[in-house]
């Protein structure tokens, strides 16, 4: 693990719990509702109107938790990509920002675990957030291009986690995640458990 300011602000605000989507709905489900890209909770966009839909539903939740000109960190694993050959445009959005190491987080293939070993290196990069800025980004996410990342609000701690069909955003505490979810109701998953 490496020394790094932001991981001191990010303990402050998750503990010992790692910059990882799955991880932060596993460990603090009372902080975390999840918006869906598209109406109907379908996953993939198939048309540019569709795509476009995408993009304003992830700009719009992003602008309201980060705050336009808003101060944030982009967390990423760079060696992340399902695309053989020339990288998709958001990875390299993303490679041009110059990420530092940040940490590598592990889990799985212990002793009593069956499950096989898993690592995962992230790295970071400050990022001032304005609506379309990271839209390569939010694209390549949505399709299923590029890894999981985080955008990671500086000063409150709240997290935007995009995945391919929607987002997991995570709250400062249960009375923020649920004026989020009041904001967002129409964007949720109609399913229960909220996925």
């Amino acid at each position: 693990m490496f020394d790094d300011p932001f991981l001191s602000f990010w303990r402050s605000h998750f503990g010992d719990c790692p910059p990882v989507g799955f991880l932060l709905r596993e460990t603090f489900p009372e902080r975390w509702v999840r918006i869906h890209s598209l109406p109907g909770s379908r996953r993939y966009a198939e048309t540019a109107r569709e795509m476009s839909a995408v993009l304003s539903r992830h700009n719009a939740v992003i602008s309201d938790l980060i705050g336009e000109n808003g101060s944030c960190v982009l967390v990423a694993n760079p060696a992340y990509s399902v695309v053989r050959g020339r990288p998709p445009r958001g990875q390299r959005q993303v490679a041009q920002l110059e990420l530092q190491p940040l940490i590598v987080v592990t889990g799985g293939g212990g002793s009593a675990d069956t499950a096989p070993g898993w690592s995962i290196p992230l790295s970071s990069a400050p990022v001032s957030w304005q609506a379309g800025s990271l839209d390569d980004v939010l694209a390549d996410v949505a399709n299923n291009l590029l890894g999981p990342l985080l955008i990671v609000s500086d000063t409150t701690g709240r997290v935007y986690a995009p995945y391919d069909g929607g987002a997991d955003l995570f709250l400062a505490s249960a009375s923020e995640r649920d004026e989020f979810t009041q904001r967002y109701t129409q964007w949720l998953s109609p399913h229960p458990s909220g996925l």
